[in-house]
């Protein structure tokens, strides 16, 4: 019944793989934003605010975490402009982008001589693996299925259109040739000025897109096309952009070897296993993975690392006759070796979002042995079809069922670092990360005013609000202890404890941890000013002052920093403290250091002056 479709009604096909998917990543639509990368790159860019002319020329000149991606940048803003930041709208289109892009795997399939069955099964392998929830349920990741989209697209024009229909079984063949003959496939100028239009979108999109130029010159191998003069010449434009773009970011994150070529190559091996191991063994995944220590042979996750990489190595010789496992494994190479480390310093060694586009030749060449299977089973036994299917069916339900859960992880910030704690329970970042949504979330900021207004004496506590909100006190602050003992090096987990006793009000235990910062980081101007505004509250003005002297000695222009201390004096100036005229004579200071650099404006603004340079 299955192979009886006709090839010529495919896109019953891809409407049922299509409603799989979605009915998969539905979850991801009830989903907030995350504080991982969230903040910089949508609700607290400043970029993504506005739609005009010089917003968006700042979109193409600024870069983002040291990444260049303004045309995502400017999805961002466009959805800013008309939704806010409305998170379903975000999550939707990243799943509508994700939808599209297993359309164009599943004609990517077609045009590469796959029969409607097969590439349905690649696009359905492709659309539901597990390994892509990252991209697809983060909003920060748009980026990668905004630019597989143009890239996909960039390589669906590529072969062109499919002029002759391949057989259901058209793999199999022997003959090679009537794979070439499926699609009218030598591209004319008009072609490959759209590939090189798609291909700079998806570089806009995320630079990873350079290695679009080398996967069309996969493309001309897998179709029987010589590669001579003209067949790279066509390519040269799109080339030429590649490399301006992908520098853009590839000079900040450029990977150079460790502590020696020995060591960088551990790693290499290590992070190249890595993608492979976790798409076809998809046991668990999480937000931070970290490079497993010592770096060294005598480890046996990086032993097994080498000797899987020679395996891989020793494979394609060994394959080498299979053109859909060169394919694949071209493919992913192709795609991932830009993201390879050799470095040990950063804190992203991998991630799953960047085996999304990579995965999709081996999700092909996985179709293919499906099919393989499929047709020799009934030859081995009658119910040999009927075996292959149900598995087929077991491990989609499997794939399909844990991408499911996936979503949910990325439910909140909660979730997220709830999950990656349960696998990791002593991963710094994630204890950091964790302390700091419970302070983030509503309810939680609610009770924890609750707490503050019962410390300052303004309003009662019942003991069973009392008895929660000190649990959450506990509960935050054990979890920035517990990431600063981890790590003493580690800042984040100090800075934001004494801001988290300076919101409940405990000030002299903020004060300390704010010194205790200071003496590690004496040149962090923002700590200077919270201390002094701590100390503004303790009423100690000579403190005070001492530590607004400090932030501004380190940032003199930013005028804000400025405006910020004049507010705060203002305040304690107008207050019953007993040291409201020292605060007074302090705020007309900082006023006068204020007028020496602007010129005042015509305007008054909650007893502040404004002024201009």
């Amino acid at each position: 019944m299955m192979m009886s479709l006709k090839a010529s009604k495919p896109w019953l096909v891809l409407i049922a793989v299509l409603a799989v998917v979605f009915a998969v990543f539905a979850p991801s639509l009830s989903a907030d934003f995350v504080n991982w990368d969230d903040t910089v790159h949508v609700y607290e860019n400043s970029l993504v605010r506005s739609l005009d002319a010089r917003s968006i020329g700042e979109m193409f000149r600024a870069r983002v975490g040291g990444v260049y991606i303004p045309l995502t940048l400017l999805s961002f803003a466009v959805e800013y402009k008309f939704f806010g930041y409305d998170p379903f709208v975000y999550h939707l289109d990243n799943l509508i982008l994700h939808l599209w892009v297993v359309a164009l795997v599943f004609g990517l399939a077609r045009r590469l001589g796959l029969g409607p069955w097969t590439a349905a099964a690649g696009a359905l392998l492709f659309g539901i693996h597990p390994m892509h929830v990252e991209s697809v349920a983060w909003v920060t990741e748009r980026k990668d299925v905004l630019y597989s989209f143009f890239y996909l697209w960039a390589l669906y024009v590529y072969l062109g259109p499919v002029s002759a229909r391949g057989s259901e079984l058209g793999v199999l063949r022997k003959d090679n040739r009537d794979l070439r003959r499926a699609t009218s496939y030598e591209p004319r100028v008009p072609r490959m000025i759209a590939v090189t239009l798609l291909g700079i979108l998806s570089l806009l999109a995320k630079p990873m897109a350079i290695s679009l130029p080398a996967i069309l010159i996969l493309l001309d191998w897998f179709k029987g096309r010589k590669l001579t003069r003209q067949v790279l010449g066509e390519k040269l434009p799109l080339i030429a952009a590649a490399a301006v773009i992908g520098w853009m970011t590839y000079q900040v994150y450029a990977r150079v070897p460790g502590e020696s070529f020995g060591q960088g190559l551990l790693v290499w091996c290590w992070t190249l296993v890595f993608y492979i191991r976790q798409f076809l063994f998809p046991i668990f995944y999480v937000t931070l993975y970290r490079l497993p220590a010592p770096i060294e042979l005598m480890n046996p996750q990086y032993v097994l690392s080498l000797a899987t990489a020679v395996l891989l190595a020793a494979s394609v010789v060994l394959f080498r006759r299979s053109k859909w496992f060169i394919f694949a494994a071209t493919y992913f190479f192709f795609s991932i070796v830009f993201l390879l480390r050799f470095d040990v310093y950063d804190t992203n060694a991998v991630a799953d979002r960047f085996m999304y586009l990579p995965s999709l030749g081996v999700c092909l060449w996985l179709a293919v042995v499906m099919e393989k299977l499929f047709c020799r089973a009934a030859a081995v036994r009658p119910w040999g079809r009927a075996a292959v299917i149900a598995g087929m069916c077991a491990l989609l339900l499997f794939l399909g069922g844990m991408a499911r859960r996936q979503c949910r992880v990325w439910h909140n910030s909660i979730s997220l670092w709830e999950h990656q704690l349960s696998i990791y329970p002593k991963e710094k970042v994630a204890l950091n990360n964790l302390a700091n949504a419970y302070r983030q979330d509503p309810g939680y900021k609610s009770l924890i005013e609750q707490y503050r207004q019962a410390k300052a004496g303004e309003r009662k506590f019942s003991p069973a609000a009392r008895e929660a909100a000190v649990s959450l006190v506990k509960r935050v602050a054990g979890l920035f202890v517990a990431a600063r003992r981890l790590d003493h090096d580690y800042l984040p987990p100090l800075y934001n404890l004494a801001y988290f006793f300076k919101d409940l009000g405990e000030y002299r235990l903020s004060a300390a941890k704010f010194q205790e910062y200071l003496k590690i980081d004496p040149f962090d101007h923002e700590v200077h000013l919270y201390l002094g505004e701590v100390y503004v509250t303790l009423g100690d003005p000579g403190k005070a002052e001492a530590h607004f002297d400090r932030a501004v000695a380190l940032v003199p222009e930013d005028m804000r920093l400025y405006e910020e201390i004049i507010r705060v004096l203002n305040e304690a100036a107008r207050g019953e403290g007993q040291n409201k005229d020292a605060f007074e004579r302090a705020r007309g200071r900082f006023f006068r250091l204020y007028k020496q650099r602007y010129h005042i404006l015509s305007r008054k603004d909650q007893g502040l002056y404004y002024y201009r340079y």
